[in-house]
C-alpha cells in the first residue's frame, strides 16, 4: 500500500479528496501556502480540479490577498496559469488589485490610470524585483481569450512606452 499523500502534493496534483484527507488526517497546514501550491500547478486542462481545491482551501481560511509560490500575489499566481476560473474566485474572495496585478490580469484602463499619476511605476519593482511588465509578460490569460490577449498587448507597449525596460527581468523568473 502506498503512504497517504501529503497535503502539499494534494494542493499540486489539484487532488481534493486527497487535501481533504491530508487536511483531517494532520491537523491545521498553513492553508495559504497550499493555495500558493495549487494555483502555481494549476493548468487549464484541469481547471476544474484546481478550482475545486482553490475553493476549499479559501472556505478553510486561506489569504486570498496573500502572496504565493515565488512570493507572487494570488492573482498574479492565477494569471500566470491561465486559469480565468481562479481569477474571477480570488476576485470573488477580496483578493486585493495592484497596479502590478492590473498588468497580468489585462486591465487596460487601472494600468493607463496608474501610469497617469505616477509614470515610474511602470519601471518599479514589487518586493520580488518584478515589474508590471513581466507580470504581464507572464500571464497566461490571452491563450484561450482573444480579447485578453489584445489586452495584455496593449499593456506591455504601454508600460514600454511609459520606460519600462523589455530586458530587465530578475534571473529566476527567466526560467
Amino acid at each position: 500500500p502506498r503512504a497517504p499523500m501529503s497535503a502539499q502534493a494534494a494542493a499540486k496534483k489539484g487532488d481534493i479528496a486527497a487535501l481533504r484527507a491530508a487536511v483531517e488526517r494532520d491537523g491545521s497546514p498553513d492553508l495559504t501556502r497550499l493555495l500558493g501550491t495549487t494555483l502555481a500547478w494549476a493548468t487549464e486542462t484541469k481547471a476544474s480540479r484546481f478550482g475545486d481545491v482553490a475553493t476549499y482551501l479559501l472556505d478553510m481560511g486561506a489569504d486570498p490577498g496573500a502572496r504565493g509560490a515565488m512570493g507572487m500575489p494570488m492573482l498574479c499566481l492565477a494569471a500566470r496559469s491561465g486559469v480565468a476560473r481562479l481569477v474571477d474566485l480570488l476576485h470573488e474572495r477580496g483578493a486585493p488589485e495592484t497596479f502590478y496585478t492590473a498588468a497580468a490580469l489585462g486591465a487596460v484602463d487601472a494600468v493607463r490610470r496608474e501610469l497617469n499619476v505616477r509614470p515610474a511605476t511602470a519601471k518599479a519593482q514589487d518586493e520580488n524585483g518584478m515589474t508590471a511588465l513581466v507580470y504581464c509578460a507572464q500571464s497566461a490569460l490571452g491563450r484561450s481569450d482573444g480579447a485578453v490577449e489584445t489586452r495584455l498587448a496593449d499593456i506591455a507597449g504601454l508600460l514600454i512606452d511609459w520606460g519600462a525596460d523589455a530586458e530587465a527581468a530578475p534571473e529566476s523568473y527567466l526560467r
